[in-house]
């Protein structure tokens, strides 16, 4: 990737906020706050507009600054690849990993095919937030209209995100295709877990605003959490199975490397063992012996290392991401009782 190649996400900021794109986006953050305050003050169901506008407002700077943090997750692991890729591809030689990185990490500069599907996400959403018996029901036409803007234009790079994700897990898939050396060392492969853990706990923080919206912008909570219907089951179910298809279904590649790897490496330290079996232990010289109990420490070793580019608290991290980002759903039964709770109290 060019160095003065702009992000995705970046592509659509103004030329004086090129130098600075953070500081566009976080400007249009507080203009859609602004205004989405302003034409729900009057509205009757103004808890719910501002709860459904303002989520989506957020989104229009926190999902370019994840998307930011994500590419310098990514491109950090990439610079230490060499660390742990032994070997490439019969087409790759010339190149090197490094080079085979950079060229895989443009999809963050973006793509027709991402643009476009960015603008279905944005209207996928925006329909359903439309057309849905739950939002915007009473609000006058051009609340409502702002609304929808709001909604379509976070959603916007929200798709440009999802898009980037899928394809920087593809490319962890690619990575299987080549020959790894295997440490207990968090710098070695095991760095890959644990960058995929970074990235999805940034994705689910920013991810949760928009499950947020799809619940505290339920115009009437007294109805049950069955009769949320689309936004939030649409968003839930598809959302926890696609955690677990990132972080294991990606990463079963290099699991498989990592197994021929220690496969390999048992089967060159039993056969430097096999060497002694003819041997009687009572003729062993001094330095036979020792190099009998080099290699059974060696091979204890090789059994010790681990099968997969991830450590048991990875895992961890990423339910905890996961719940992270299910919160607002997860709470979803519960608000009935809570608006019930809250009306009680401001009779009294």
């Amino acid at each position: 990737m060019g160095k003065n190649s702009p992000l995705a996400t970046d592509r659509f900021v103004p030329v004086a906020f090129r130098s600075h794109p953070l500081i566009f986006w976080f400007l249009a953050f507080l203009f859609a706050t602004v205004v989405s305050v302003a034409a729900g003050w009057q509205l009757p169901e103004r808890r719910a507009y501002w709860g459904l506008t303002i989520p989506h407002a957020l989104g229009l700077f926190s999902v370019p600054l994840v998307y930011k943090y994500c590419y310098l997750q990514f491109t950090d692991w990439s610079n230490n690849a060499s660390a742990f890729i032994l070997t490439t591809p019969a087409e790759m030689e010339s190149q090197g990993i490094q080079l085979w990185m950079e060229r895989e990490l443009q999809f963050f500069c973006g793509s027709a095919p991402m643009y476009w599907f960015a603008i279905g996400i944005s209207v996928l959403a925006t329909s359903l937030f439309c057309f849905s018996e739950n939002y915007l029901v009473t609000t006058p036409y051009v609340p409502k209209f702002f609304a929808l803007l709001v909604v379509f234009a976070s959603a916007f790079p929200a798709g440009l995100g999802l898009y980037s994700i899928f394809s920087g897990l593809q490319m962890l898939r690619r990575l299987g295709r080549f020959k790894v050396r295997v440490t207990n060392h968090k710098f070695g492969v095991l760095s890959t877990g644990q960058m995929l853990v970074n990235i999805l706990i940034a994705v689910s923080l920013a991810w949760s605003g928009y499950v947020s919206a799809s619940v505290f912008g339920i115009a009437d909570f007294s109805k049950t959490f069955i009769h949320l219907k689309w936004p939030v089951l649409l968003l839930v179910v598809p959302t926890f199975c696609f955690f677990i298809w990132a972080f294991v279904l990606s990463q079963f590649p290099l699991h498989r490397r990592m197994v021929d790897f220690k496969r390999a490496e048992l089967s060159r330290v039993e056969q430097a063992l096999r060497g002694f079996d003819s041997v009687d232990y009572d003729m062993l010289t001094m330095e036979c012996r020792e190099k009998i109990e080099f290699y059974e420490r060696k091979k204890m070793e090789i059994l010790n290392l681990p099968e997969w580019p991830f450590k048991f608290s990875a895992l961890l991290g990423m339910g905890t991401s996961t719940l992270v980002m299910l919160w607002p759903a997860l709470i979803g039964p519960l608000l009935p009782t809570f608006a019930q709770i809250t009306a009680s109290v401001l009779q009294f």
